[in-house]
């Protein structure tokens, strides 16, 4: 069992090879229904890479306890070369993006500082309940170390490092006179590549469009 304990990181997702990417997709009884993501065709999967982390820990009677950095606990039993979900079925509501999932099956092996798992659920989002998949789940043991070491490493002043002008995503609101807002996303993609072609893609919305805007978003 002691080879499961401790903090355990979700390694860098990859739509390659599928490591710590789920798919939520339409259940059995609602084929081609509207799809998890509001922006995607009906039928759609959504593909959703994986982050954060679990600490295991024991409990008594043989079980072990996760705790993720979402907020949720799950137990599970340490069977001969796995741990297991015990009972089947736990449910929980992620408290940073305030949806909930029911984990039917959550299998997880350990091979030293490297963990593999495999989750089974159903994801209550606000748009329906739809299958939940992690088939290729993959993390890192976190190195143990004192608090103090870790502090020290933080300590000090900081400031951010310049914007970079050629590859941005920005994200700019405003007030209108009249209590009205705006609201704009520039992502400038392209720009690195070929300066003539900025690829800018600006989006204004405006609740009263009539009203005078007191900030603009910055020039491209």
């Amino acid at each position: 069992m002691d080879k499961y304990l401790g903090t355990w990181n979700y390694d860098q997702p990859d739509r390659d090879t599928m490591r710590n990417i789920a798919q939520l997709t339409c259940p059995d009884t609602r084929p081609g229904c509207d799809s998890a993501n509001p922006l995607a065709p009906p039928g759609s999967t959504w593909q959703i890479p994986q982050i954060g982390r679990i600490v295991f820990s024991k409990e008594p009677g043989g079980k072990v306890v996760g705790r993720t950095d979402r907020g949720c606990t799950w137990r599970f039993t340490a069977r001969r070369d796995s741990l297991q979900l015990d009972p089947p079925g736990q449910s929980c509501e992620n408290q940073v993006i305030k949806s909930g999932y029911t984990i039917t099956n959550w299998s997880v092996t350990v091979s030293g500082r490297h963990e593999r798992e495999t989750i089974v659920g159903v994801s209550h989002n606000r748009r329906g309940e739809f299958d939940f998949v992690l088939k290729r789940g993959a993390r890192t043991k976190a190195k143990e170390e004192p608090p103090a070491k870790v502090a020290k490493r933080f300590a000090g002043q900081w400031k951010y490092a310049p914007a970079d002008p050629w590859l941005r995503q920005d994200h700019h609101h405003g007030l209108l006179a009249g209590g009205g807002r705006w609201e704009a996303t520039s992502v400038d993609h392209e720009r690195r590549r070929a300066p003539s072609r900025p690829g800018l893609r600006l989006r204004t919305q405006c609740r009263r469009p009539d009203q005078t805007v007191r900030r603009q978003p910055p020039a491209p």
